[in-house]
């Protein structure tokens, strides 16, 4: 059984939120440039950027941004109002920047730090934090 994190910001400005958690991350990946992440394009812009079916593709933190400026600037999504899924393999878990403009995170056990970091994060950012066991 999986343990999930969803947060939620703040609702007067919840896409803004969401960009900035992204921006972080990313910020995070590009200190590390041999970090890599499985990145997969969701609904919607998935949709436009995939020919067939929806694939992983295995990215730097500079490729990321690179890839998410692109779709953005093409019209085919953006962080917040579509769905991004970001494996970071180091640390095992799953992120999801959902077109609903918030966060998910996924690990392994309720118990996992990455999941206790983020939770704090997020509680002193004024996010709300919900959390559930995921199969």
């Amino acid at each position: 059984m999986k343990y999930e994190l969803l947060g939620t910001p703040p609702q007067s400005d919840a896409v803004a939120a969401v960009r900035h958690d992204f921006e972080a991350l990313v910020r995070d990946l590009e200190a590390s440039p041999s970090r890599r992440v499985s990145v997969v394009f969701g609904f919607a812009w998935g949709n436009h950027i995939y020919e067939l079916d929806w694939v992983a593709l295995e990215l730097s933190g500079a490729e990321l941004r690179a890839r998410v400026a692109a779709a953005e600037a093409s019209g085919l999504g953006r962080i917040g109002s579509d769905d991004l899924h970001i494996t970071l393999p180091d640390v095992g878990v799953e992120r999801t920047y959902c077109h609903e403009a918030d966060v998910h995170v996924v690990a392994p056990a309720g118990t996992h730090p990455y999941l206790a970091a983020q939770r704090q994060e997020w509680i002193r950012s004024g996010w709300h934090v919900h959390a559930r066991d995921v199969a």
